[in-house]
């Protein structure tokens, strides 16, 4: 018979959204301050396994796990929220911070079908206040080429964010111009989470010049990789 062993951690998180930095109602577990032994540690990894309720005005993030000899433990966590965020907004952070980071991934092909261009782009999300928000965090890409007689002469990269945030409305790009087959670059410190519905966008688009040995006729064509509102 499976038996249920129940840990109860006496630990209630109260959220005070205070910083613009941070700007969410989820505030983890902090490993500097003194737990038990048998306290969870919440993190995004105990979301991504939990079911979340809502009993007595707090949400219950509970998750069953096996343990040993056909056992079964749970671990709850119990948030109350603060007096400045309802508990709709609270759900939509958790549900938000459960989600995590992601990325999305493009390629197109040049017009002799010779070479393939690709970027993948890079985000985080979290929650403002039941908001959801999104961040980007780096941009990849490159080239790959199947004719020998083919080659890629130039790459222009751009690559930016347009939306709004909890300081207003941003609007930014950064050009650059790499000489190698594959590339990386990560944006600005001071680009914020902007807030992950219309009108906004984020993403990354490369120009790639193409040449043929022999010729000194050069084409052009584009890969394009963009976020526009709720992913």
């Amino acid at each position: 018979m499976k038996r249920h062993v129940s840990v109860l951690l006496g630990l209630i998180m109260v959220f005070v959204c205070l910083l613009p930095a941070s700007a969410t109602g989820i505030t983890y577990l902090n490993e500097s301050v003194p737990r038990s032994a048998e306290a969870p540690i919440f993190d995004r990894s105990f979301l991504a396994d939990a079911q979340v309720n809502i009993s007595n005005g707090m949400i219950v993030v509970e998750r069953i796990f096996a343990y040993e000899n056909d056992q079964f433990m749970s671990e709850s966590v119990c948030l109350i929220p603060a007096e400045n965020i309802t508990i709709e907004e609270l759900m939509q952070d958790i549900n938000e911070a459960a989600r995590g980071p992601g990325n999305k991934y493009e390629t197109e092909l040049d017009a002799s079908l010779g070479v393939m261009g690709w970027i993948r782009i890079y985000y985080d999300r979290k929650s403002d206040n039941g908001i959801p928000a999104i961040k980007l965090t780096s941009v990849e890409g490159g080239y790959v080429v199947n004719d020998k007689q083919l080659s890629v002469t130039g790459q222009e990269v751009l690559y930016g964010i347009i939306g709004t945030y909890d300081s207003g409305v941003i609007f930014d790009s950064v050009t650059k111009y790499p000489s190698t087959n594959s590339w990386q670059y990560y944006p600005p410190s001071n680009w914020p989470y902007i807030y992950d519905g219309a009108p906004s966008v984020m993403g990354a688009n490369c120009k790639f010049t193409v040449k043929r040995a022999g010729s000194t006729h050069t084409w052009d064509f584009y890969v394009n990789n963009y976020i526009l509102g709720t992913v």
